[in-house]
């Protein structure tokens, strides 16, 4: 039975997956050093992990890299996705 997953593999880890009630997220932009206004990250980023959408713009549009500070993954300005719930998070916070 059971759900959807990758395929291939076949080698039966699903008693590997292991899920955690808490995620401990930075709201810190990991180019500036400061809390992302607009956190953001790239597609094909795996993880949760966001930088400042504006930060991310600014550099490359000088350094013309376009990878994703975490990972290293490519990501384009039309990869780029903003994290609406941080971006409600960080909204909160600041209104207190």
């Amino acid at each position: 039975g059971g759900g959807g997953g990758e395929g291939g593999g076949g080698d039966d880890s699903d008693d590997d997956l292991i899920v955690q009630d808490t995620a401990v997220l930075s709201l810190r932009c990991p180019i500036s050093g400061l809390v992302c206004k607009t956190p953001a990250r790239t597609r094909a980023c795996r993880g949760l992990a966001v930088f400042d959408l504006d930060t991310f713009l600014e550099l490359n549009a000088k350094v013309r890299k376009w990878t994703c500070p975490h990972c290293g993954m490519s990501g384009r300005p039309n990869d780029i996705i903003i994290d609406g719930f941080l971006t409600r998070v960080l909204g909160v916070l600041r209104a207190q």
